[in-house]
């Protein structure tokens, strides 16, 4: 199973509901040891007729803030897993890739040295 970060995080937005909360709901449903991957993916934010904002995942941006926080909750909470960043819209230069990947592999990283520390 993947488990997608930044669709836990647009949805949850979306519905004016806390992206930490849904992915702690996600994360306690889920057996852990059923998630094969993590994905991480930019988003757009566009106006509604009614003026309210409206995220769309449409892998075309940078990674934000908010959905680095939750991938690293979800580290912790599921275990290191494989990440993939999509980015499949609005491509940038390969070393803006490179920097984005890079953000993931030092988060993961980081994971699993606290994995690691925890048990020895």
């Amino acid at each position: 199973m993947l488990f997608d970060v930044n669709n836990v995080y647009v949805s949850a937005t979306n519905q004016r509901l806390d992206p930490a909360a849904v992915l702690d709901g996600w994360c306690r449903a889920l057996d852990a040891r059923t998630v094969g991957e993590i994905h991480l993916a930019g988003h757009a934010i566009t106006q509604t007729a009614a003026g309210d904002e409206l995220r769309i995942d449409d892998h075309g941006d940078h990674v934000c803030s908010e959905v680095w926080a939750l991938y690293e909750r979800s580290l912790a909470r599921l275990g290191p897993r494989p990440t993939l960043l999509e980015w499949d819209t609005r491509l940038p230069a390969f070393s803006v890739l490179q920097a984005e990947g890079a953000l993931a592999q030092s988060r993961l990283d980081a994971a699993q040295e606290l994995r690691y520390a925890r048990a020895v």
